[in-house]
């Protein structure tokens, strides 16, 4: 293989995830050459597109990383780049390649070697994703530099109008109904860890509530609910959490006590994913997974803090 590179990275993936593919682009190209292919269509206007993708996976990138999920491979563009990767990997190994499952539980092509792949984007986030590739890149022999200044205006103009497009969705009434389902989404995913979770020894019992499901151990109560107030928009429209404590030997609750009161409103990450978005604080995004797993925490934290305090008491 060469020793020198066209490209330090070049970026394979479905058209659903270009999103994610550029965030990833634009998080690297100021300190590396990086191929992807809707910043390439220009110049490769009036080549032999196959071929040129086949000398981009084949020969040109130092590092291939494969945004997968399990049609990759199946749709034309994406069999091509199997096609060159898997030649590649059959003459020289795969340590040119890394593949980053999107989906969960994660996957991989058969044909693949776990070692390769990395599994925390969906924990991490891209920035995260981003350093792992620079490493590998980095561990390649691979080399970094300076963003040019047209290089740069073109990223951060792509950054402010995804920026731009997210705004004008989550203001428009098309973003009603993906809220709603993923309310829905994850609730179940709430309801769900709370019952696999649940123990004789620490049980949590869940019930429906108004808007949503109460989550009940020791004293303390998790409601979480998704609110929607119009229609048509989601204008004060918010999930939200209510941790609360009372007297659990006391049946009527009449002593119960908010601890927290969080709300998130439904949002988009850089990779156009479907999430939360917290109202207070630095307003962390969280998937719906995130979300439900934080949530449970702020239960099972306090049961465990009331029952170890109950415990050690003389």
């Amino acid at each position: 293989m060469a020793t020198e590179f066209k490209y330090e990275v070049a970026f394979s993936f479905l058209t659903r995830d270009e999103s994610l593919a550029q965030c990833l682009n634009d998080l690297l190209q100021e300190r590396m050459s990086t191929f992807i292919y809707p910043e390439r269509q220009r110049e490769l206007a009036g080549k032999d597109g196959e071929l040129e993708l086949k000398k981009a996976f084949g020969s040109d990138s130092r590092l291939v990383v494969i945004l997968y999920r399990e049609e990759w491979g199946t749709t034309d563009w994406t069999r091509i780049e199997q096609d060159v990767i898997r030649e590649r990997g059959y003459h020289h190994g795969y340590d040119f390649c890394l593949l980053i499952p999107l989906e969960n539980p994660p996957t991989k092509p058969e044909w693949f070697p776990p070692h390769r792949f990395w599994i925390g984007l969906e924990r991490w986030g891209n920035e995260a994703a981003a350093a792992v590739i620079e490493a590998r890149v980095r561990d390649a022999g691979g080399s970094t530099r300076e963003e040019s200044l047209a290089e740069r205006k073109a990223r951060l103009e792509r950054q402010v109008l995804a920026a731009e497009k997210r705004k004008a969705f989550l203001e428009s009434d098309n973003a009603v109904q993906p809220a709603i389902d993923e309310a829905q989404s994850l609730l179940k995913k709430i309801e769900d860890s709370a019952s696999a979770l649940s123990t004789k020894e620490f049980p949590l019992q869940s019930k429906p509530e108004h808007e949503g499901i109460s989550i009940t151990s020791y004293g303390f109560r998790l409601h979480s609910g998704w609110h929607l107030a119009y229609s048509n928009s989601l204008t004060n429209s918010a999930f939200y959490l209510r941790l609360l404590e009372f007297n659990w030997m006391d049946r009527f609750e009449r002593s119960a006590r908010e601890l927290k009161n969080l709300e998130f409103h439904f949002a988009l990450n850089e990779s156009d994913r479907h999430g939360w978005r917290a109202t207070v604080g630095d307003k962390k995004f969280f998937t719906s997974e995130e979300l439900a797993e934080y949530a449970l925490r702020l239960l099972l934290d306090k049961v465990v803090e009331f029952r170890t305090k109950q415990a050690n008491a003389s």
